[in-house]
């Protein structure tokens, strides 16, 4: 190469460097999330983690949940299953979620009982569906 070509090389190079510096700063949006609950028999609606709460569910066959919610995330505060497996599995919030074995998700499996943590964008999706 030229004594040329890298001049031009290195003025490329700076006026990259001076766009990418001088780009307006703009915070990321917060991402909005949900917490989707799955239950035989029942439909929930989806649950903005957005305040504290606890939802209860009771089916017909006598299975017992309860969801504490808090702003980020959700937990299994309770459950009448023999296992407890639920409860152990711990909270989920969008900071854990690539941390946990089963990711976004706590699953009772003797009540059938699935929680869900999902995007502003998954709850788009479906509504659209």
């Amino acid at each position: 190469m030229k004594r040329r070509d890298w001049l031009i090389l290195f003025f490329v190079l700076l006026f990259s460097l001076a766009l990418f510096l001088l780009r307006p700063q703009t915070a990321a949006p917060e991402m909005r999330t949900y917490l989707r609950i799955t239950a035989p028999g029942q439909s929930y609606l989806l649950v903005a983690l957005d305040t504290a709460q606890e939802i209860v569910i009771d089916q017909e066959n006598g299975a017992h949940n309860v969801i504490s919610v808090f702003p980020g995330g959700f937990v299994m505060a309770e459950s009448n299953c023999k296992n407890q497996d639920c409860i152990h599995q711990g909270q989920v919030t969008v900071d854990n979620m690539g941390s946990r074995p089963l990711a976004n998700q706590i699953i009772c499996l003797p009540n059938k009982v699935v929680l869900e943590l999902v995007s502003a964008d998954e709850r788009v999706l479906e509504l659209g569906s």
